[in-house]
């Protein structure tokens, strides 16, 4: 996703098209996806015939400082760019190979948001394909736009605001999680770095990702800090244009985790060959050359605190369960009113396809309902991968049906296996739970 020189780069292609310039006109396309907190509609309204007073930018997010409220702050997500008419796009690390847009014009671009046309004529618009980028509307107040969520969450910026050596030892001993996650945690010691350039930095400081962050060593922390600095000003001096990077950073050669012909050794400074492996840490599929990253101290594991970086900037979709998904809850009597465990505060065993509520004190005559529920869910699957192999095997209905209450015979005795239908079955189950 893009990062901090990414968004520093989009920061300044938005500043140089509208900053201290009054917005003539402004096309918005409608995505309650990606604008937040407000419609597409009233963002529209909000900013028409307004001067946008300063552009800024801290870690991933960048925004417009109105002359009057509400002001705007903007994520790009996964894969969102910015343009401005007449010049070529920014995008991240790929180029889109259709320009036009769903109208069939080419302004605004593809999978465009919203575009401004300023007073004096220049154009520039914010695209997202994937969807994951984010546009808000923000009202501060008497109080900065820093000073209200979601900028004032965030850590120091390190291209902006880089904390001392001693300053950032102390936010980061503190820390049990892998280095690469405390870096990663974008409301910890610093944020705007992401994944690519968490992986840049350890490699060039020779630190493994898993490393417990309260273990560095003094010269492994002087080191970091130092590489910090020196990768992200970096990529941001070459306008975070990758073909630009020097020629010993891991960047050209950590995306080709499972994809041929892309190169999975290089060769280090001082002549010798490298590999390229590929980790989980911290919850992020991560890129190490174990021969100069060195695994010292103690390992954290991504079940440690801030292993796993909760809310990052990159965004997964959530998965939408399955249609076939499906929960048997057992029926509860309420608690006698002289006290007792409520069930509201029962934990959930989930178990694969199936939700039980299980009481700390489970009544032996539902435990064995539950228990007969559960294996005639898992009848049911039989079921069908009968039906299916008597199918193939050109048997017919009746002898599956009578393979299924075999199997059900067998499970649960004969009195859970009449020679009724399936549907039956399932229906003297439910009764006998009721």
């Amino acid at each position: 996703m893009p990062e901090l020189a990414e968004v520093e780069r989009a920061k300044n292609d938005c500043k140089l098209a509208t900053e201290g310039k009054i917005i003539q006109e402004i096309l918005t396309k409608e995505d309650n996806r990606v604008f937040q907190g407000c419609t597409h509609a009233e963002f529209a309204d909000a900013l028409r015939g307004k001067r946008v007073a300063n552009v800024g930018r801290l870690g991933k997010y960048f925004y417009l400082v109105m002359q009057t409220a509400p002001h705007v702050v903007m994520h790009l997500g996964m894969a969102g760019f910015v343009s401005t008419r007449g010049q070529e796009p920014l995008f991240y690390r790929k180029k889109a190979k259709n320009k036009t847009n769903e109208e069939g014009t080419e302004w605004p671009l593809r999978y465009w948001k919203f575009a401004l046309k300023m007073q004096d004529g220049s154009e520039w618009c914010f695209c997202d394909s994937r969807r994951f980028g984010r546009i808000s509307l923000v009202h501060s107040g008497d109080k900065g736009i820093l000073d209200v969520e979601p900028l004032s969450l965030l850590g120091r910026d390190p291209y902006l605001d880089m904390p001392s050596l001693d300053e950032f030892s102390a936010l980061v001993l503190k820390r049990k999680a892998p280095i690469k996650a405390v870096l990663l945690d974008q409301n910890g010691p610093l944020c705007g770095i992401g994944n690519w350039l968490v992986d840049e930095i350890l490699f060039q400081a020779a630190i493994h990702p898993a490393q417990r962050a309260s273990t560095l060593s003094v010269s492994q922390l002087l080191e970091l800090h130092k590489q910090i600095t020196t990768v992200v000003n970096t990529a941001v001096a070459v306008n975070a244009d990758h073909k630009l990077f020097p020629k010993n950073w891991l960047f050209k050669y950590r995306w080709g985790k499972g994809r041929r012909n892309e190169p999975a050794t290089f060769t280090l400074p001082d002549g010798t060959l490298a590999t390229v492996i590929h980790q989980t840490v911290g919850g992020r599929t991560s890129a190490i050359v174990e021969s100069v990253q060195k695994l010292l101290g103690e390992v954290a594991s991504d079940a440690e605190e801030g292993s796993v970086v909760a809310g990052s900037e990159e965004e997964v979709e959530e998965k939408k369960p399955s249609k076939r998904t499906r929960k048997v809850k057992a029926k509860v009597e309420p608690a006698p009113a002289d006290g007792g465990d409520s069930e509201e505060n029962a934990p959930v065993k989930r178990r694969g396809r199936k939700a039980v509520k299980k009481e700390e004190n489970d009544d032996p005559v539902m435990a064995a309902d539950v228990d007969i529920a559960d294996k005639l869910e898992e009848e049911e699957v039989v079921e069908q991968l009968v039906r299916v192999t008597a199918r193939k095997r050109k048997a017919s209905p009746t002898a599956a049906s009578g393979k299924r209450r075999q199997k059900i015979e067998v499970k649960l005795g004969p009195a859970a296996a009449p020679a009724v239908s399936a549907r039956a079955t399932r229906a003297s189950a439910r009764q006998a739970r009721q």
